[in-house]
Parts: C-alpha cells; structure tokens; sequence
C-alpha cells in the first residue's frame, strides 16, 4: 500500500493546474451519450450492439462496457449502474498501461489526457493525491487519477460523476 500511496502523490506533479479557465461545460451529466439516471432501457439504445451485464464494480448491479480510443489510446468504458430500478450512477473510463506499457505508456496517456480534460472543463482542477477534479456550476463533476508506477506502467482513470448544483 505504501508504493501506491506514493505513485498517486507522484501523480500530482503530471496533473497540476495550468492557469486558471474556468469551466468550459455548463454542466456534466454523463459521457459519450450516456447520462446520469438513464433507465438499463434508455441506456441500451445510445449504441448498438452493446448490452447491460455484471461487473466486478463495488456497489454496483451491473454494467455496460465497451473500448473507445481517445487520442489514440486504447480505454475501457464502463458505464456503471446501481439502485432497485438500475439507473446510471457514474461512467468510468479506464486507460490499461500494465499489459503493454511500452505500447502505451502510463505517463504518456496521463500528460496527453490531462490536457484534453483541461481543454474541455478548464484548466484549474481542485488536484489533490494525484486527483484532479472538474465540478460543473451546474451539477456533476469529473475526476482524471494517474496511479502509474513508472514511466510505463500503471493505469489512468477517469470518472463522471452527477452532484448537486454548487
């Protein structure tokens, strides 16, 4: 545990704030058309040929999950799913550096889409243990964590998550 906790506090340097825009979206309330709250139903029909199964997700009943690339990277896209009435309660995109770190390379995929992420909702997250974290005025929220070991290795998380208004 001690490794990892000093990996995500080395995570802090790759992810620290550029300036200050502020949030460039009204509101976060979902990804790659998938929203917050959407019923299993609503949400098999954003793509087709995808379909609600389990996942090994804490907390969660079940998933969709399908790969994208993002700026030429290969990710994982986990479309989370909780409550008696299954609804979307957050979207995880999962950037795998531990099988093929010289493919993709974890410090390489955090700095590129660090800067996509900033581009996007601006460029002054709250950064905190290797966390950057963009809260939308509006409601939602997303979080980029860089938890790579090295150059090479590690992984790259990205979460979308509703909130409250601020």
């Amino acid at each position: 545990m001690a490794r990892i906790t000093g990996v995500i506090l080395c995570g802090a340097a790759l992810i620290a704030p550029l300036g200050g825009v502020l949030a460039q979206v009204p509101k976060i309330d979902g990804y790659d058309g998938y929203r917050f709250g959407m019923t299993i139903e609503e949400a098999t029909k954003v793509k087709t040929g995808l379909s609600y199964v389990s996942c090994d997700f804490k907390d969660v009943v079940g998933c969709i999950q399908y790969p994208v690339t993002v700026s030429a990277f290969p990710a994982q896209v986990s479309v989370q799913f909780k409550g008696a009435t299954p609804r979307v309660v957050q979207i995880v995109v999962s950037f795998d550096s531990l099988r093929e770190p010289n493919k993709n390379p974890c410090r390489a995929i955090s700095k590129e889409v660090f800067r996509l992420m900033a581009a996007k909702y601006g460029d002054a997250p709250l950064v905190k243990k290797g966390t950057a974290t963009w809260a939308s005025p509006n409601g939602g929220a997303v979080e980029m964590s860089s938890l790579c070991l090295d150059e090479a290795t590690g992984m790259n998380v990205i979460v979308y998550r509703p909130s409250a208004s601020l």
